[in-house]
């Protein structure tokens, strides 16, 4: 990338979605287990998949499956006990956000809304 003054723009070749594809570099998420605490980074994981609303029985099911490779990392170096484990005490102690989207037809009454004090009107 070429800079300049602050009006340039970086070269538009630059950007990874401008490159052109490399036939020996497919386009492939390439992952390894890092050092730090596995438990720790299991729990964030699992966490976090709750509070989106993903199903426990579907995240277990996620982490025996090697196609999701940070969680089946995570059954492999923990051990499928510890895992399970995991999941039963991080579901218990925040829940499982669960939400449903409902599409409404028909008649919808304009409400107001206040910003700050202000009433506004649709």
């Amino acid at each position: 990338m070429k800079l300049g003054t602050e009006h340039d723009q970086p070269d538009a070749i630059d950007h990874p979605a401008q490159r052109p594809a490399e036939p020996d570099h497919p386009m492939a998420l390439d992952g390894a287990v890092v050092a730090g605490d596995a438990d720790l980074m299991a729990r964030c994981m699992i966490e976090e998949l709750l509070q989106v609303g993903l199903p426990a029985r579907e995240l277990l099911d996620m982490s025996r499956d090697p196609n999701y490779q940070a969680l089946f990392a995570a059954r492999r170096v923990l051990g499928d006990a510890r895992m399970d484990r995991l999941i039963d005490q991080t579901l218990s102690r925040v829940g499982q956000h669960r939400f449903r989207t409902v599409e409404q037809t028909g008649d919808v009454q304009a409400a107001p809304l206040t910003v700050r004090g202000h009433s506004v009107h649709p």
